[in-house]
Order: structure tokens, then C-alpha cells, then sequence
């Protein structure tokens, strides 16, 4: 993971293991070194944890996660045609305009201008969400894994 795309209170997952370095393990990003690390510390444990950004990787955005955040499933019936069978389309309010379809394992972001649903992106990661959730309302999404 680049350091650029992390920001504080982002989900990401850390090595357990000092060796391999496989991420594995969701936390929240509590600070960011000047070294391009992130830091894990949390103020109750004396012991830091800091990891460079490189070992760490994205938490995959699954539909789980979207409840986890408060966001809403809500009813968009002219555009599934475009998508596939309902069954395999859902959408999700995540704030005015902005919508998150979930086709199959699929997560997009679009904007509904009334009558034309526009995408915007696919969304891989929690902290691709928070970061566009931030940039759009200037307030933190809140999630907890």
C-alpha cells in the first residue's frame, strides 16, 4: 500500500507476523510518520506499533461493511436492467446524490443526477470509501470492524 493512500482513521490490514509480512489483520490508522509508516499505537498500550505503509494492504469493501457504516439499502428500480437480475443489485444511500451499487461482489460509487445514474468508480477498499466519504462531506464515515 502506498503511504498517499492512507489517512488517519483509516481501516487497513497489518502483518501479524514479524517475518513474512503478510497483512492480515484490520486496524485503524491512529498517525503517520514522516517515515511512511503508519502507526497503530493505541493511548491505552505503552507499546508502539508502527508498520511501514508497504507491508500493509486494503481491507476489502464487502456488503457487511456497508451496514457496519450506517448506510441504508434503498429502493432504485429504473436503472437494474442495466445491471442484471435483482437479485444480484442492491443500492445503498451514502449521502444526497451519492449512491453505492452493489452488483454481485462489486461495489461502485455513483452520482444520480434525477434521471441519469452516472459512475464515478468501483470501490475495492474500506479506506477508498472513507477517503471519498471524507472528500465529499469533510466528516469521518464511521466504521467498526
Amino acid at each position: 500500500m502506498k503511504i498517499t493512500e492512507g489517512r488517519i482513521g483509516n481501516w487497513v490490514l497489518v502483518p501479524t507476523n514479524t517475518e513474512l509480512k503478510i497483512p492480515s489483520y484490520p486496524k485503524k490508522i491512529k498517525g503517520i510518520t514522516k517515515f511512511g509508516e503508519f502507526d497503530f499505537t493505541e493511548p491505552e498500550y505503552p507499546k508502539k506499533f508502527i508498520e511501514p505503509a508497504l507491508h500493509c494492504a486494503g481491507v476489502p469493501l464487502i456488503e457487511q461493511v456497508l451496514f457496519k457504516a450506517g448506510l441504508k439499502q434503498i429502493a432504485v428500480t429504473s436503472h437494474d436492467a442495466d445491471f442484471g437480475s435483482r437479485d444480484h443489485v442492491k443500492y445503498y444511500n451514502l449521502f444526497d446524490e451519492y449512491i453505492l451499487l452493489r452488483v454481485y461482489d462489486r461495489i461502485h460509487l455513483l452520482f444520480d443526477a434525477d434521471y441519469e445514474m452516472y459512475e464515478i468508480r468501483e470501490l475495492e477498499y474500506i479506506h477508498e470509501l472513507q477517503n471519498i466519504y471524507h472528500d465529499l462531506t469533510k466528516n469521518e464515515l464511521k466504521i467498526e470492524l
